[in-house]
């Protein structure tokens, strides 16, 4: 049992103080690692409101003479520009990429394009092909869409690996390449 007379009383209190700072600690540190964590959602939505408002769809293929045509769809329903729009054709039997560099893409636009798919083994029956949307918004992050719409923050040496893959922008890989190493030493001397 316990031995109640050598219970000092004032320690009681005492105790009772430290478990309640501990645990309104604790508490304080919960909730600041939550309010941390929905800063950082509202901060991630924020950064992608943008992009989100930009896409490409197949809307047909063409084929005549042996030429095919993928006609896509293109769309920038934001406030702003979009800029360094390229859409890529897939291929559905070998994964390769076919290119067609739009440039800057004003807010509120949409049209349609025609992406010539020689050489890409991609056939009218395919349709409709996989789509795919890279381009920087206006506060200078580089934005990737896939095929089924994830919309993912892209790095310049991914967006360099899509256009390796497509013979039309080739030859334009050492100054695109040239560009990327001035583009790293600048960030570079900045941190």
């Amino acid at each position: 049992m316990l031995d109640w007379d050598g219970l000092h009383l004032g320690d009681v209190p005492t105790w009772l103080a430290a478990v309640f700072t501990g645990g309104a600690l604790f508490a304080g540190l919960r909730v600041l690692a939550l309010q941390r964590r929905d800063l950082n959602d509202r901060e991630g939505d924020r950064r992608k409101d943008q992009a989100r408002h930009v896409s490409a769809w197949a809307v047909g293929v063409d084929e005549h003479e042996g030429i095919v045509g993928v006609q896509v769809a293109y769309k920038n329903g934001s406030d702003e520009p979009v800029y360094l729009v390229m859409i890529y054709v897939k291929s559905i039997h070998t994964d390769n990429l076919t290119s067609q560099r739009l440039g800057v893409l004003p807010p509120g636009r949409a049209d349609e394009t025609v992406v010539d798919v020689r050489g890409a083994d991609l056939r009218v029956r395919d349709f409709p092909p996989p789509i795919l949307i890279s381009f920087r918004d206006a506060a200078g992050q580089d934005w990737f869409r896939d095929d089924v719409g994830l919309l993912t923050v892209a790095s310049p040496a991914r967006i360099i690996r899509l256009w390796e893959g497509d013979p039309t922008v080739a030859e334009n890989l050492g100054a695109i390449r040239s560009w990327q190493r001035k583009v790293a030493n600048w960030w570079r001397r900045k941190a």
